[in-house]
Formats: structure tokens, sequence, C-alpha cells
């Protein structure tokens, strides 16, 4: 279980290297901005499609380990593991998690 969650949590601090650089720009005029913008068709504050993709493959990954892990909790209870049965449902509870916010962001930012 502690692999599956360091691989989820290594694929998703690799993903902030995708983030926009907010280093210092030059300041453009509000106008300026909004005919560059609007000639790359982009609207005002959605995200690149490539980027949306990501945010989405993400959030599907990790409501799929999701499951994997709780089905694993569940045939641990079954064993009579109940403390390893709670330990790695309290993963799949943070996956799940993960996921929503993920699915949160794809909301707030892919949709047109």
């Amino acid at each position: 279980m502690n692999k599956l969650l360091i691989i989820a949590m290594t694929a998703s601090l690799s993903m902030l290297s995708y983030a926009d650089h907010h280093g210092k720009k030059p300041k453009m005029d509000k106008k300026e901005h909004a005919k560059k913008m609007h000639k790359k068709g982009v609207k005002r504050g959605m995200w690149k499609p490539e980027d949306c993709k990501k945010v989405s493959d993400a959030a599907g990954m990790y409501l799929y380990v999701s499951g994997e892990l709780a089905e694993k909790s569940k045939k641990e209870r079954e064993e009579g593991k109940v403390k390893e049965a709670d330990k790695t449902f309290e993963g799949s509870w943070a996956l799940a998690s993960m996921a929503s916010f993920h699915a949160e962001s794809f909301e707030a930012f892919c949709k047109r």
C-alpha cells in the first residue's frame, strides 16, 4: 500500500513542473493582454487543453488506485486483518480525496 501511495504522490508532484512560471514579467496593458489571449483562443482563467488532459488523467488514476485499495481493504477485513484494513482504507480515502480535488480543478479551469 505504501508503494502505491508513493507512486501516486510522485506522479502528482511531477506535474508541478508543468505549472506556470510566475517569475517577473514586464507589465502588460490589460486591454493588450485580453487581445493577445483572444487571439490564442483562450478564455479568461481557462487552462490549456493539454494541461486539462493531464489533470483529468491524474484524477482518473487516483480514482482507479483508490478503488483498488478499497477492494484490498475489504479483503483484509474479511480475513480478520482489521488494522491493516483500516490503514489500507485510509490510503484509499486519501487518493479518492486527491481525485476529487483534481476533478474540482478541472471543473473550475477546464470546462468552457
